[in-house]
C-alpha cells in the first residue's frame, strides 16, 4: 500500500512538472476616428481582413504559444490599415500599447 502512494505521488509529480505553460497572444485595434476602417493582418502567409466601425475594437490577431513566454521581436507584426482608400502601416510594435496579465499578452494599437 505504501509502494503505491509513492508511486501515485512520482507519477503526479512527473506529470506537472511535464505540463507546457502557455502564452495567449492577441492584438486588438480600437477605432476612434469617425469613419469605419479595414485592419489587414498577415501572418505565416495567410492575410485576414477586419472592418472595424468607428468607436469600436476588434480583436485582429490572437495565438497561443507553448512553453517560454515570446518577446516582442518573435511575434508577427504586418498589419495595415485603410481609411477612405488610403494604406497606413501599423507593423511598427513600438506604435502598440502592451498590456500583460498572467499568461495572457495583448498589445493594442488605437487609431485616431
Amino acid at each position: 500500500m505504501k509502494k503505491s502512494v509513492i508511486l501515485m505521488s512520482m507519477i503526479l509529480g512527473l506529470f506537472l512538472v511535464s505540463c507546457n505553460k502557455g502564452y495567449t497572444h492577441k492584438k486588438e485595434v480600437t477605432n476612434n476616428s469617425d469613419n469605419t476602417i479595414e485592419v489587414i493582418s498577415g501572418c505565416c502567409d495567410q492575410t485576414e481582413s477586419y472592418s472595424i466601425k468607428p468607436r469600436s475594437t476588434e480583436v485582429v490577431f490572437e495565438c497561443f504559444y507553448q512553453g517560454k513566454k515570446p518577446t516582442t521581436d518573435e511575434l508577427s507584426w504586418d498589419f495595415v490599415v485603410i481609411e477612405d482608400g488610403e494604406v497606413i502601416d501599423i507593423s511598427n510594435s513600438s506604435e502598440w500599447r502592451l498590456h500583460e496579465e498572467n499568461n495572457e499578452i495583448s498589445y493594442t494599437y488605437i487609431f485616431n
